[in-house]
């Protein structure tokens, strides 16, 4: 999926309803913004609004609800709001994973945040950082994950983009399936 090769990040929630999580949304939105957010419904999802990305100031985002019925999370910051999406999988027990990836790019990054329904956090990640790699892990792990990649010498073979997908699919989300990326329904659009 040639989405994947762009810097992206996004978020996948499980277990819950399309509403619940619009709801989360704004009520942690209005709470870091100080102010309501605007709400529209669109019909289609403007990629280059989340893969060329803009200041928190020129907050955008798009919440749907999948072909596969995962409910997923984009905005135009680049960061996929990492602290809104925290702060809905702690404080209202949502299990989710937050990726970011950069992968055809001069510094790439491989971000995997996994929220258990109970509110913990598992942390992985590599990135080329100047001209060194480096790996971070934290959190309980997880039964998707394979341990033995950690123990690998080479930095970007301990956790990169393949294995970000490998964790994925056991997860049941298939982010290279066109069908991931493609609403069955209304497209949520927050502005600010």
């Amino acid at each position: 999926m040639e989405l994947l090769n762009k810097k992206i990040a996004f978020v996948v929630f499980f277990d819950n309803k399309i509403e619940n999580i619009i709801e989360y949304i704004k009520i942690e939105l209005k709470e870091a913004f100080k102010k309501e957010i605007k709400m529209t419904t669109e019909n289609e999802i403007n990629f280059e609004l989340v893969t060329n990305f803009h200041k928190i100031t020129e907050y955008k985002s798009y919440v749907f609800l999948n072909r596969k019925n995962n409910i997923v999370y984009l905005d135009s910051t680049g960061e996929a709001y990492h602290s809104l999406i925290y702060c809905i999988s702690t404080r209202k027990y949502v299990e989710s994973i937050y990726i970011k990836l950069a992968d055809e790019v001069k510094y790439p990054c491989y971000f995997f945040d996994y929220f258990t329904k109970d509110g913990k956090e598992r942390t992985i990640y590599s990135m080329k950082d100047g001209n060194r790699w480096k790996f971070y892990s934290k959190g309980p792990v997880q039964d998707f994950e394979d341990e033995n990649l950690y123990k690998n010498i080479l930095i970007k073979s301990k956790f990169n983009k393949k294995i970000l997908i490998d964790y994925c699919n056991k997860l049941g989300v298939d982010i290279e399936d066109k069908e991931f990326w493609e609403p069955q329904g209304e497209i949520y659009h927050f502005i600010r």
